[in-house]
């Protein structure tokens, strides 16, 4: 294990792994939020329902 001046330092990888982890999560969950959102969206305008004002 890692260690310092401070000692044992390997609770530093595991914190920062997880907040990568949480950060790559919330990323996949924006990303395929916003994909569905899309398509709905198409679906939507495919069957004549839009919300342009004209």
């Amino acid at each position: 294990m890692s260690t310092s001046e401070f000692g044992n330092v390997s609770w530093v990888y595991f914190v920062a792994g997880a907040y990568v982890l949480v950060v790559v999560v919330l990323l996949g969950l924006a990303v395929n939020s916003l994909g569905r959102y899309r398509r709905a969206r198409q679906a939507l305008n495919d069957e004549g329902f839009s919300d342009d004002k004209s």
